[in-house]
């Protein structure tokens, strides 16, 4: 309930942290998820934006998609993200009790 990301060692060391509440880009309402890419991309589910965020791995706004809605690419509730070796994102949507599969590449 935070509405931030926060980035610690392997160790457990405390790096860095971004986000705030609020709809702007970097800003979060409720993240739920996050998951990172093989270049160290992170995905964040923002559930209460009902949308996904893309940052680099220092935190850096890259992009983000999704709306409220039922529809394909929509949201209601995004809960659960991951990214699979082919750097397709899967989100799980709670109270659409669905996942969606979207492609990161052109």
């Amino acid at each position: 309930m935070n509405h931030r990301v926060q980035k610690f060692n392997g160790s457990g060391k405390f790096l860095s942290q971004w986000g705030s509440l609020g709809s702007g880009e970097g800003q979060f309402d409720e993240p739920r998820g996050i998951a990172v890419d093989l270049e160290g991309n992170l995905y964040v589910a923002d559930s209460r934006n009902a949308r996904v965020q893309k940052f680099n791995g220092s935190g850096k706004f890259l992009s983000q998609w999704g709306s409220a809605g039922s529809g394909e690419g929509q949201f209601d509730l995004p809960f659960g993200i991951m990214v699979d070796q082919e750097e397709n994102v899967y989100v799980a949507d709670w109270n659409i009790a669905r996942i969606q599969k979207f492609s990161t590449r052109p």
